[in-house]
């Protein structure tokens, strides 16, 4: 994080700049009158100052984890002043846990009391009275111009860039939220931001295998390959093409394929074939990868909803085996396993994108074959076999912490 000189303008000046007032006594006892009263103000049912369609202060006041939020928010911005980042940044991760719209109730907040407080700094006894009471305005107070800047005005782009940044360095997932409040963030964050990409490839692709040594895909080529990071030339140094390109295996969730086959039941003597039972089958394949390279395998009919939280090493009936990705074709994803008989099975499959919005969250089969002991090649049919999607599971732990 990069510090921030006392000549630039820093996150808490959202709360110097709205909350802190140079109030006389007078003003201030008319201030804290208003807020009492602010029901009987004109701005009270003023869009502007609505969450959910109900005044700001009306909302905070009827809902505790907005308050609670709100005061980790002012730490955070308190916290930050005085140049305390990991400390500021871990408050608002807390506030936005505790309320994901907490800077937009905080925002409408603060611009509600500036508005008010407008009103207690006014010295016409009979405008505060009309304003205060009768419901109407002046056309000169509908154009004032004098109105509180917002976070995204306090700070410079390159400040806010590196706070993003800090964001996704202590909680990947807060910084998609932080992307997702407003489209304003969502441009920083994404668009035209070099370092994020940059940091990115590095999380995702540090921990991705290229191990040669898998017999079936050893190739001359290949073994030119001493450093993968060289592929980022073949990019043009484009991390975000990058990304978007080049495949890689997610490790904070499981890929699960679900397949069905419906099989005839028992025969009932002199009964139409018409009438004979059936049963629909479902089973499912589970792949969890693991960033030392093994893969968690699991055939099963037990449901995802049994089987994912508990899917670790030495799950009932998983199996382990080693999985890498292709260096010549990045999209070429092979798993090495043993069968009960000591035979080497190959498993190989594409990685694809499921959506444009879900990139490589998709396996789909290539083939599926093993050696015996004499060297011979045996296929196994894949026909009715269905492709793997990813599912995020939040409870597995990566210590890595890569985003996936």
């Amino acid at each position: 994080m990069a510090v921030i000189s006392s000549a630039e303008t820093n996150v808490a000046e959202i709360s110097d700049r709205f909350m802190s007032t140079n109030l006389n006594e007078k003003e201030t006892n008319r201030l804290q009158e208003i807020i009492k009263n602010h029901k009987l103000t004109n701005i009270y049912k003023d869009g502007k100052y609505m969450i959910d369609g109900v005044n700001v202060l009306d909302y905070i006041e009827a809902n505790e984890n907005s308050q609670k939020a709100i005061d980790d928010f002012i730490k955070a911005a308190e916290k930050e002043k005085v140049g305390k980042m990991n400390d500021a940044v871990a408050l608002y991760r807390s506030a936005m846990r505790i309320c994901e719209d907490i800077e937009k109730i905080y925002r409408t907040k603060i611009k509600y009391e500036y508005e008010l407080e407008l009103l207690a700094k006014s010295n016409d006894k009979e405008t505060m009275k009309e304003i205060q009471f009768t419901g109407e305005s002046s056309s000169e107070d509908e154009n004032l111009t004098n109105e509180p800047c917002l976070l995204l005005d306090l700070l410079p782009k390159t400040i806010l860039r590196q706070i993003s940044l800090e964001v996704f360095n202590l909680s990947p997932e807060s910084f998609v939220r932080l992307a997702s409040t407003c489209t304003s963030l969502q441009s920083l964050c994404f668009q035209n931001n070099g370092s994020f990409y940059k940091n990115f490839a590095e999380r995702v692709y540090k921990y991705q295998v290229y191990d040669m040594g898998l017999s079936l895909r050893i190739s001359a080529e290949e073994k030119k390959v001493i450093d993968e990071w060289n592929i980022v030339d073949y990019y043009n140094n484009n991390y975000e093409k990058m990304l978007k390109m080049r495949p890689y295996i997610k490790f904070q969730g499981v890929y699960i394929s679900v397949n069905n086959y419906i099989r005839q039941g028992g025969y009932v003597e002199g009964s139409s074939s018409l009438f004979n039972p059936i049963h629909m089958v479902t089973y499912y394949r589970y792949f969890r990868f693991m960033p030392n390279g093994d893969v968690i395998r699991l055939l099963t009919t037990d449901e995802p909803s049994v089987v994912v939280k508990n899917l670790y090493y030495g799950y009932k009936d998983s199996g382990i085996g080693r999985w890498s990705i292709n260096t010549t074709n990045a999209n070429l994803l092979t798993i090495e396993r043993l069968n009960k008989t000591g035979d080497k099975c190959y498993e190989q499959l594409n990685i694809e994108n499921h959506t444009k919005r879900l990139p490589h969250n998709k396996l789909t089969w290539i083939e599926s074959f093993f050696y015996d002991e004499v060297g011979e090649k045996f296929n196994f049919n894949l026909k009715k076999e269905k492709n793997f999607y990813f599912s995020r599971v939040r409870s597995y732990d990566v210590e890595i912490g890569v985003l996936t």
